[in-house]
């Protein structure tokens, strides 16, 4: 009787699978850089997407490329935070938001940017929602939204899409690189950048799932190209990694939910995402995680948001970008006399401490 075991088999598992964790946590050999889409999905294999998804969180917020972006961000977020202010017209800026697919259709979602325009309008930045095609292709509307690009001034546009309008933008600065110099800065919220595997399951589902899809494109008077430019694989539009030019600053905003927060159709996805495939793990419910971040380029990781940003840091976030990259306009005019704004801690936050230009080491 004496012999029995003080810890049960089912608690024994789990202090083992508590410790392999902490294990996985402590190896610094896995770095982001090490963290590419195969790595991941074997480390989804064997500990599950939750546990994937919180490494990957990890180590976005540690990778050295990223930690001075994500500290400047935190030091405007504070000095918002110590000093509210209502500002005035922020001239020579502006927002330009590319929207999501079926933004028109689904409101709901938040495709439109609205709480983008939001932020925009609490900092004193002039904001558009330019009118692509809701249901348009990733060609056409790269095209149509390269010819809005061209009528902006230098240097003068913040450039923000949302989902699908992530692809639209990436085959836009492929196509015509000297776009580029119309963006202060392109920030990429949840972007299908590499296509979703999602849309590969509309392809291969039941004929009368297939004969849905197509009544439901052509109702919408969808562009017939739009799902077959979002397939996830090889040999398809979004497979190569992103050529964008070298000058382009780029800011990634991505969701990293735990199974658990999501419900409905996005916790089926995430399942289909996480679970299956050969290319299975960290995803929003849309697209992998690791698909959606820009390379070189600064990310935002947000806990537990999904892919349509739906958490209670999600607007705060966004408007924390758009404050530091509209702080670092009036910085840079105050360049020459070296002025820097105090944050409340007492530290410097200004052209002396601004955050470096992922990838390259140059100034931002």
């Amino acid at each position: 009787m004496y012999a029995e075991p003080l810890i049960s088999g089912p608690l024994r598992a789990v202090l083992r699978q508590a410790r392999d964790v902490e294990r996985l946590f402590d190896d610094s050999a896995l770095d982001l850089a090490a963290l590419d889409a195969p790595t991941l999905s074997a480390l989804t294999r064997v500990h599950g997407v939750d546990v994937t998804t919180a490494l990957l969180f990890d180590r976005v917020r540690r990778d050295p490329a990223n930690a001075g972006f994500l500290r400047a961000l935190e030091s405007v977020s504070a000095l918002a935070s110590a000093r509210e202010v209502h500002p005035t017209l922020s001239p020579g800026l502006v927002v330009r938001i590319v929207p999501a697919a079926f933004y028109r259709e689904y409101p709901v979602y938040g495709g439109d940017g609205r709480v983008v325009r939001r932020a925009a309008r609490s900092l004193g930045l002039e904001s558009e929602l330019w009118p692509l095609p809701s249901t348009g292709s990733v060609r056409g509307n790269a095209a149509q939204l390269g010819r809005f690009l061209e009528r902006e001034a230098d240097a003068s546009v913040i450039l923000v899409s949302l989902s699908k309008g992530g692809a639209d933008v990436r085959i836009a600065f492929e196509g015509n690189p000297e776009l580029a110099r119309k963006c202060r800065a392109w920030v990429n919220v949840g972007g299908l950048i590499r296509g979703t595997a999602i849309v590969n399951d509309l392809h291969r589902g039941a004929w009368w799932k297939r004969g849905l899809l197509r009544g439901y494109l052509a109702l919408t008077a969808a562009d017939p190209q739009l799902i077959e430019e979002l397939r996830h694989g090889n040999e398809t539009l979004l497979a190569p990694k992103p050529r964008l030019p070298r000058d382009l600053r780029v800011i990634n905003l991505v969701g990293f939910p735990q199974r658990s927060e999501l419900r409905g159709r996005l916790r089926e996805r995430h399942a289909r995402l996480g679970d299956a495939g050969p290319i299975a793990g960290p995803n929003d419910g849309m697209t992998l995680i690791r698909d959606a971040m820009v390379e070189p380029g600064w990310t935002l990781p947000i806990w537990g948001a999904d892919h349509y940003m739906r958490a209670p840091g999600c607007a705060r976030a966004i408007r924390g970008v758009l404050d530091l990259l509209r702080r670092q306009v009036e910085w840079a005019g105050e360049e020459e006399g070296e002025r820097t704004v105090p944050s409340p801690g007492g530290t410097g936050v200004g052209p002396a401490a601004s955050f470096r230009s992922a990838g390259t080491g140059a100034e931002a």
